[in-house]
């Protein structure tokens, strides 16, 4: 897939004119500023093992047990947390598991993905502009919250921009770009997919024009996308054969509290196309997060000045001709987007197809944009005016990703270290859903039940995690023993973990749990001033930090 522009790859689209490459000291600035700004935006919390990504608690926890066999013995959540991560995501961290634990992996990895963004699209820049766009849109990463937002946590999906920015710098540069879907389909599917189908479309554009010339490389791209795309397609039959899909269809919704506004997450009815290809992206640019409405609408004004006069300043037919070879990337994640609106959900998320490439090319834009404005009001000034420009916008972007999808758990350390203090290994623990994913990720103990994992989505497993939350629920806000030795002798429960602030008048007024739940919460609370968990001459307690209290229910039940 010969793409590249070998007479005027280094044209600059600001002047025109051949430009020499780069020096290689640009290349360092490059990684060591984008590394300034990751240190800048997380390093405050890379030693502070409370500080993470708050999905880490559903994907990563697990794998603590390579540090200790005896963890995590085979449960529901267990087995579905390590078949839902993708096989790469799961091979990289078992790699590197005896160094570093996976809990702080997961930050370091986070800085290493950011920085190779960066550069990535740094190098796409360099393709479609020269050196002034390169660094442009390398400053686009830096103070876009999205990039670092979803690169957050060193999950699967953080893989996802820049897997997809490697791919196009590889479509820009020469034959090696379907080499990229073998990454894609091992650490991130539904972003090799899209590009395995715009590979398809880029040789079928040129069978059609004669221009196609199968080589070595070029069967040798083609059979590494195969294998990505069987390896995509592995993951998914193996979720399958345990039992935990398929998906929910958008039928299967309809009327559904748990898929709506209050829901686990609300993805029904799907969103108005204008949310997602303008709004959400915007909403990234725009100071609107930070600051509110108005902030957002301010820098969006204050910005389009910039903007439309660097515009000016670029040739714009060069850059339609630089542009074109991604033609088939917009069109193939545009083609999924459809379709998995037509079929959602069998294809997962429809948003997932666009904002990836969206925000990417969003970025890429605005950089051409933004250096057509410098070459205009800044580049007269001088070398010393332009290098303090990227410095600015080096520390402008560290000040604005400043902790952006970090959360502190710190105030829950003593409770989870009092509860893996205080059981076994192998103790199952019953508790609040939404407490329970720290407690789990932190006190090393299996949950019968969590938030993060309520994938409602997933067929198979809610059927199963249904009735234990309904079970758990029911004896949590119970005013009988009896319902809880139920509980525990149904569930295999060995200790409750009770925060008495849930059965406070103030927290069972507010949103006890996602709907349906907390309205059932709420009926089977309403006028009830005694619970038996709370009756300590019933249940004796088990300080855990916090005010919190672990009930030891094993002997409520048979052995096993």
């Amino acid at each position: 897939m010969t793409t590249h522009e070998p007479r005027c790859a280094h044209i600059s689209l600001l002047t025109g004119q051949a430009e020499p490459p780069p020096p290689a000291t640009d290349a360092l600035w490059a990684l060591g500023l984008s590394a300034l700004v990751f240190l800048l935006a997380h390093g405050e919390r890379l030693f502070n093992p409370f500080a993470i990504n708050d999905d880490v608690r559903q994907q990563l926890y697990w794998m603590q047990r390579w540090l200790d066999p005896q963890l995590y013995p085979p449960s529901l959540l267990n087995d579905y947390a390590q078949a839902y991560v993708s096989p790469g995501v799961k091979a990289l961290y078992r790699l590197v598991a005896p160094l570093v634990g996976p809990i702080a992996f997961s930050k370091i990895l986070t800085g290493i993905l950011f920085v190779a963004q960066c550069l990535l699209v740094r190098g796409i820049g360099l393709r479609l502009g020269g050196r002034a766009v390169s660094w442009a849109c390398m400053g686009m990463v830096w103070l876009m919250p999205f990039f670092i937002d979803n690169i957050s946590g060193g999950l699967a999906r953080a893989f996802a921009s820049p897997l997809l920015a490697l791919y196009v710098l590889l479509l820009l540069s020469g034959g090696w770009a379907m080499f990229a879907v073998l990454l894609q389909g091992l650490f991130i599917p539904y972003i090799g997919l899209p590009c395995f189908l715009a590979g398809g479309l880029c040789d079928g554009e040129k069978l059609f024009k004669g221009r196609l010339k199968p080589t070595r490389l070029w069967v040798s791209g083609w059979l590494a996308a195969l294998a990505g795309v069987a390896a995509a397609w592995w993951a998914n039959a193996h979720v399958q054969e345990l039992g935990f899909g398929p998906l929910v269809s958008l039928a299967e919704t309809i009327g559904r509290p748990e898929f709506g506004p209050k829901g686990r997450l609300e993805i029904a009815p799907l969103p108005n196309p204008f949310l997602d290809f303008v709004y959400y992206p915007f909403e990234g640019v725009g100071l609107f997060k930070e600051f509110g409405l108005a902030a957002g609408i301010v820098t969006l004004v204050l910005l389009a000045p910039a903007l439309w006069f660097g515009l000016r300043a670029v040739n714009h037919r060069l850059l339609l001709k630089r542009l074109r070879p991604l033609w088939c990337v917009g069109a193939a994640f545009l083609l999924f987007y459809v379709a998995a609106r037509m079929v959602a959900f069998t294809l997962f998320l429809p948003d997932r197809y666009v904002q990836y490439p969206l925000n990417l090319l969003y970025a890429l834009l605005l950089g051409i944009c933004l250096a057509g404005a410098w070459s205009r009001w800044v580049r007269p000034h001088g070398r010393k005016a332009t290098a303090a420009l990227i410095l600015l916008a080096a520390l402008a972007g560290g000040a604005r990703l400043h902790n952006v999808a970090l959360y502190d758990y710190s105030d829950l350390a003593e409770t989870c270290a009092a509860v893996e203090a205080s059981t076994p290994k192998s103790a199952m623990i019953a508790g609040h859903p939404e407490l329970m994913d720290v407690v789990m990720t932190f006190s090393r103990r299996n949950a019968l039940a969590t938030f993060e994992l309520s994938h409602v989505w997933s067929r198979g497993l809610w059927d199963q995690l249904l009735p234990r939350l309904e079970g758990f629920f029911t004896a949590y806000y119970s005013q009988d023993p009896a319902d809880v030795a139920a509980f525990a002798k149904a569930w295999k429960v060995d200790y409750i973990l009770v925060d008495p602030e849930h059965f406070s008048a103030h927290f069972l007024a507010a949103s006890p749990y996602f709907q349906p739940f907390g309205a059932a919460i709420k009926d089977m609370t309403r006028g009830r001033t005694r619970f038996a968990l709370l009756d300590e001459s019933a249940f004796p307690r088990i300080p855990a930090g916090g005010g919190r209290f672990l009930v030891d229910v094993r002997a409520l039940r048979p052995a096993s």
